[in-house]
């Protein structure tokens, strides 16, 4: 009878495994808890993105990636990658920096720049200027956002309060 359940069990986990590999699914662990999906590529913005159960990580450019998380228990996070040396279309970079974390109220990715709204202040990183950051002697990185008050980020970026162009996400 021990022998019917052990045999039962093999055979039902042998059925699991090859249905995954069969149906073609593939993912990967980004962090504890958090099952990635398929990445995807989309040409036209140059972005990587991936969801999964606790959020949605983004990777502009190979240069800038954005956890966006759904769970209470983690923080949105921005951070840079440490060179300027291309990944793939399907893989994100390992090695980066975090230069800012904490409860993300918007986003928009707009012309190579990336611009953050947390706690009233807009924060603006540009792509085209990126060059990998510079770390000291403790390891830390040494790397400014451009930070904005809403008045002052509507002075630099008028049109930014018209809905055409500029695609603000709910984070």
């Amino acid at each position: 009878m021990k022998d019917k359940a052990v045999k039962s069990i093999s055979i039902s986990i042998v059925l699991f495994i090859l249905s995954f590999v069969i149906s073609g699914c593939r993912g990967a662990i980004i962090r504890v808890g958090d099952l990635i999906f398929e990445p995807q590529y989309n040409e036209n913005t140059d972005c990587l993105s991936s969801s999964g159960i606790d959020g949605t990580l983004y990777e502009y450019s190979n240069k800038l990636q954005l956890d966006i998380c759904y769970a209470t228990d983690y923080s949105d996070s921005l951070s840079l990658c440490n060179s300027t040396e291309p990944n793939s279309d399907n893989e994100f970079f390992k090695d980066d920096y975090t230069i800012l974390t904490g409860d993300f109220s918007k986003r928009c990715w707009k012309n190579y720049k990336l611009f953050i709204i947390m706690d009233e202040i807009y924060y603006e990183f540009d792509i085209n200027s990126y060059e990998p950051p510079a770390i000291d002697d403790a390891g830390n990185i040494n790397y400014v956002l451009k930070e904005y008050t809403k008045e002052e980020f509507v002075s630099v970026y008028p049109d930014s309060k018209s809905l055409f162009g500029w695609n603000w996400y709910g984070c």
